[in-house]
């Protein structure tokens, strides 16, 4: 068998948990979407975006998407099918050992916020990774 095989049996699994916790969340009335940098902001002017260049931060300190990403949920597991053909390349390149760039980031208080890397996350949660280079840029607020 080979990583693609096995990459392919962690994204069936982790889109099964998502489609688990979609059902417990609904049932509970709560919202398992990512939550977004914009709305992180809404009530906080933001004084300065300071650039801290490529730094490892922690992967449970990822908290949303720079956008309102939909391609996963609240905890990063690909929310659709959608996703699944690169989901499965960036899995296969963690059996394989290959480097993968840094993600990019925006920091607010203790929470990053995913610009670019949002696959790359989303298999280091489900492999229970616990540091990620990030490009972080720190938003500084009032």
């Amino acid at each position: 068998m080979t990583t693609e095989y096995f990459a392919q049996l962690d994204f069936e699994n982790q889109i099964r948990g998502h489609y688990l916790r979609q059902f417990v969340k609904s049932a509970l009335g709560q919202s398992n979407r990512l939550t977004s940098f914009e709305r992180a902001l809404e009530d906080v002017r933001v004084k300065q975006i300071i650039d801290r260049g490529v730094q490892t931060i922690a992967v449970d300190q990822i908290g949303g998407s720079y956008t309102d990403n939909r391609s996963f949920d609240a905890d990063f597991r690909p929310a659709h099918k959608a996703v699944e053909y690169r989901w499965v390349r960036v899995r296969q390149a963690h059996y394989e050992d290959v480097l993968l760039p840094a993600i990019a980031v925006y920091q607010v208080g203790d929470t990053y916020f995913v610009e670019d890397g949002h696959h790359r996350v989303s298999v280091a949660r489900a492999i229970g990774q616990t540091y990620i280079d990030a490009h972080v840029r720190e938003v500084i607020t009032d």
